[in-house]
């Protein structure tokens, strides 16, 4: 069947929407090739994205009729990986964080990157993340491509990353607007690129690698 991508998804979230063990099942089928060129980070997806879901395989077990059966469920994850800094835009490494997401709670500290990793269920589509003082709102799969190859061209990618790193760019919309242009050249003027307000391919790259995704 096919599958229209909705704002917030994820293959993870979708698989477990459609009941695959693993959101590799629908990234790997055949008949989705031309989304794996499209999208060759299948953690990056993009609203309005076309994919074919592959048909439930049925497993059948031979179980006797007179006896009590545990079967277990196996609860599909997802990685949540987070680079944190502060209102200097400065990695907080070596940090201990919180981290809720739905009724889960999870606590570590941050790497000498700034750095930190977790495996949450696979439908969280929100959580709360605090490390010392700062508390962080998260929407998670909410990050669209950067590339040129999405409907606004990258931009609304380019928007949540630089809302993500602090930059006052106004609405995630795809839309280019002034608010857009001024966090461009604040962003570009930081990076020592041209500051043109452009979302061009050499300040596309270096969003992509300041951001880490």
């Amino acid at each position: 069947m096919q599958y229209t991508v909705k704002p917030g998804d994820t293959l993870a979230s979708i698989a477990e929407d459609h009941g695959l063990p693993h959101w590799s099942i629908i990234y790997d089928h055949p008949q989705n090739a031309s989304f794996r060129t499209l999208r060759p980070n299948p953690n990056v997806i993009h609203p309005g994205d076309e994919l074919e879901i592959p048909e439930k395989e049925q497993k059948i077990l031979d179980k006797g009729t007179e006896s009590r059966h545990k079967f277990q469920m196996k609860i599909q994850k997802q990685w949540l990986r987070i680079a944190v800094e502060d209102h200097e835009l400065k990695r907080m490494s070596g940090k201990p964080y919180e981290l809720t997401v739905g009724s889960e709670k999870y606590k570590g500290t941050t790497d000498g990157e700034g750095l930190l990793e977790e495996e949450i269920p696979a439908g969280a589509s929100s959580g709360r993340l605090k490390v010392g003082e700062h508390v962080f709102d998260l929407q998670i799969g909410h990050l669209n491509p950067i590339d040129k190859k999405t409907p606004d061209k990258g931009v609304s990618g380019a928007q949540g990353r630089l809302r993500n790193l602090g930059y006052p760019v106004g609405a995630v919309d795809g839309l280019s607007g002034p608010k857009t242009e001024k966090a461009l050249k604040f962003f570009q003027a930081d990076e020592k690129l041209p500051q043109t307000g452009e979302l061009d391919d050499a300040t596309r790259e270096k969003l992509r690698k300041v951001h880490g995704i």
